[in-house]
């Protein structure tokens, strides 16, 4: 993975301030393809040169405690770059993230457009049984600000 790393900054003409530091932690704790490695690469420039943030403080903050194999940390590693870059669509994931938890079970599926790039929210329900359509139901009804909140979301 380091020649990688090496051709993607090379051929991009990158140079980072903490260059070793990110290879270091690149290469120790994840894994990532050649198009994610090439997309994590440029989230970094972006974050250290436009944005002008340390990405050390960065490495620092993104915590793994929950992540185990070397390839989830990657993918975990990625979403994560991707709220620094985007704040606000960190900031709308996490109030959309807190509306679909208090409706989401077993029985209910929710799905929103990837990226947030559309306006409309699926809902997938499970019914096993009578008393199923009643608890559905009533949860629905009940969690119907969640769901108008959920849309206004999704369509911003």
């Amino acid at each position: 993975m380091k020649e990688k790393i090496e051709k993607i900054m090379q051929n991009y003409n990158y140079n980072f301030d903490s260059e070793e530091y990110i290879k270091k932690n690149i290469l120790e704790n994840i894994y990532l393809t050649y198009s994610e490695l090439k997309e994590v690469i440029e989230i970094l420039y972006e974050l250290e040169y436009i944005k002008e943030m340390d990405l050390k403080e960065v490495f620092e903050s993104i915590k793994f405690d929950t992540v185990k194999s070397k390839k989830e940390k990657g993918s975990y590693f990625l979403k994560e770059l991707l709220y620094y870059k985007y704040p606000l669509y960190q900031k709308t994931m996490k109030k959309l993230k807190f509306h679909l938890n208090k409706i989401k079970d077993s029985k209910i599926k929710l799905t929103y457009p990837q990226n947030l790039e559309g306006d409309n929210l699926k809902i997938e329900i499970t019914i096993k049984n009578e008393k199923d359509v009643d608890n559905i139901l009533d949860k629905l009804l009940k969690n119907r600000d969640n769901l108008k909140d959920i849309i206004s979301l999704i369509k911003k």
